[in-house]
């Protein structure tokens, strides 16, 4: 900056302005930011990126336990309603007629699909069952050991379930969802 002064009588009131106005000189006045400055700012907004960031992991994996759970539901209710409606699927039951459906827990009871699955949905035929179709659990989720159900039958004829009641325990991630089976075939997540 340069020197410059105010032109003005030389009273009080005036010279009080000459203080607040004249700048006599400047003498390696930087306007810039610290080093110490800078780094608490950038600390500051790392503290709260790895909150972010924990809080955003913990909530991602809430929310896969959860998707977990309600996909298992879904396939209850799914085959509830196969049943009480009689839907025949195309691919099965080509030679016997449609007795019902049935899900299976795959660390409970034997399944028809591959061993990697953790549940599937078959079609029980009068001359034989077959896989209509199963799934896998997410990564580092699943069915837990302290589950009681194991096969869940919904029959078309009589409307009859049996396998019920029972809970389904879907576990990962130290947090854990069930799935309980009443005694008319109906699932609801706890």
């Amino acid at each position: 900056m340069s020197n410059f002064k105010c032109q003005m009588p030389n009273s009080s009131i005036f010279r009080e302005l000459l203080v607040i106005c004249g700048i006599k000189k400047v003498r390696n006045k930087s306007f810039g930011f610290v080093l110490i400055e800078l780094m608490v700012v950038f600390s500051l907004m790392a503290l709260i990126s790895g909150i972010g960031f924990v809080s955003f992991s913990s909530y991602s994996q809430k929310q896969t336990v959860n998707q977990a759970a309600q996909d298992i539901k879904l396939i209850f209710d799914n085959a509830k309603f196969n049943a009480l409606s009689s839907v025949k699927e195309s691919t099965s039951c080509s030679n016997g007629t449609l007795v019902g459906y049935k899900i299976v827990v795959c660390s409970k009871a034997s399944c028809l699909g591959p061993a990697t699955d953790a549940y599937e949905i078959d079609v029980m035929c009068s001359d034989v069952d077959t896989l209509l179709y199963s799934k896998k659990l997410p990564q580092n989720v699943i069915i837990d050991a302290t589950s009681t159900c194991s096969v869940v039958k919904y029959n078309t004829l009589s409307n009859f379930v049996e396998g019920g009641p029972c809970d389904i325990v879907v576990a990962g991630y130290g947090i854990k969802s069930t799935i309980r089976i009443d005694g008319g075939g109906n699932a609801s997540v706890q």
